[in-house]
């Protein structure tokens, strides 16, 4: 049983931002099963590494999309985007130092207040504004954060 599930509300018509959520939805199910088989500790540094890459590039892929399309909100959610890259960039000096348990509480947090609350307001503004959701310039590298 996955601890989050994603749903086509979360979609910003732009296929790689959208990627990368579905990828923080599969990153805390992952950890959520390696807690219930007892293995969550050895995930830890896997799930730190990969937020921290996670954080690094979706951060700035999305924040290139709204400033393409123009969102109003830019400046508040780039500091929302700045608090969560604090405490993932904490989770990634010490992994070994934290609980499973603590990193998944951030994950679903993470899914529940800033994808759902805080990008969901995001999301409704590049779907009415946004031009070519997918050109480059607003579809940045790709970010491979599955692995």
């Amino acid at each position: 049983m996955n601890i989050v599930e994603w749903d086509d509300t979360l979609l910003t018509g732009n296929d790689e931002v959208d990627r990368q959520h579905q990828a923080i939805f599969r990153i805390a199910n992952e950890l959520h099963h390696a807690i219930l088989e007892g293995n969550g500790q050895e995930m830890v540094s896997k799930v730190a590494a990969k937020m921290y890459q996670y954080s690094m590039e979706h951060f700035e892929a999305e924040e290139k999309l709204m400033a393409a399309c123009g969102y109003p909100q830019l400046s508040q959610h780039r500091h929302a985007h700045e608090k969560v890259t604090s405490v993932v960039r904490e989770f990634h000096k010490t992994q070994q130092g934290v609980a499973p348990f603590h990193v998944l509480q951030f994950l679903v947090s993470l899914i529940r207040v800033h994808i759902r609350e805080i990008d969901a307001p995001m999301i409704r503004w590049v779907r009415e504004h946004g031009e070519d959701r997918n050109s480059p310039s607003t579809n940045p590298g790709r970010l491979n954060v599955t692995d």
